[in-house]
């Protein structure tokens, strides 16, 4: 699988979502907003080329 890189920003923003999610949802919103985030990271790693624009 390809190496994926996040800037600083973006694990920042990351961070910011799940704090966010945490304290206005709960936890469990917060954890599987971070799964589905690196799940969207796996994918566009694996094919960069199939997002639709």
């Amino acid at each position: 699988m390809p190496k994926i890189y996040q800037r600083a920003a973006a694990k920042r923003d990351l961070v910011e979502h799940f704090v966010y999610l945490a304290e206005n949802a709960n936890l469990e919103t917060a954890e599987r907003f971070l799964i589905q985030a690196e799940a969207s990271f796996n994918v566009l790693a694996e094919q960069p080329w199939s997002v639709h624009h």
